[in-house]
């Protein structure tokens, strides 16, 4: 995430496509990039973009 661009706090609840951040690049990677994962009550839960579910490693776009 890009340095003070957070828009949320741990425990906000967010709706669908409401912002949260912006995506900057902080490290030796060549690109802008974002590392996500979801949970619910404690549990890993699966994650879709355009209704496709996302893969470990995989690129979206």
């Amino acid at each position: 995430m890009k340095k003070r661009s957070i828009l949320v706090e741990a425990g906000d609840a967010v709706k669908r496509g409401q912002p949260i951040g912006l995506v900057g690049n902080s490290g030796n990677t060549t690109e802008p990039h974002l590392h996500i994962h979801a949970e619910k009550d404690g549990k890993g839960v699966p994650i879709r973009f355009d209704g496709k579910f996302l893969v470990r490693n995989s690129l979206v776009w």
